[in-house]
């Protein structure tokens, strides 16, 4: 995975992604998801996105970010 750092524990899986510009950030993590996505269908896991979670740590308002990040499903 290129765009996020994967950090887990037993069955919970954390991607983070960083960058500068909140845009960026939130193409790079759509990039992680959708690189998990591909992983976890090859490998027999089933990633539920009902139970995922985004959090946006920023000096901007979340409201402004007009991309958002997004998991198939």
């Amino acid at each position: 995975m290129t765009d996020a750092k994967i950090v887990q524990f037993a069955d919970d899986i954390t991607l983070v992604s960083a960058a500068r510009d909140p845009e960026e950030a939130v193409q790079k993590m759509n990039s992680a998801l959708q690189q998990f996505e591909q992983y976890a269908a090859g490998n027999w896991l089933a990633p539920e996105p009902t139970k995922t979670q985004v959090l946006y740590c920023t000096g901007q308002n979340k409201e402004d970010i007009k991309t958002k990040c997004r998991m198939a499903g």
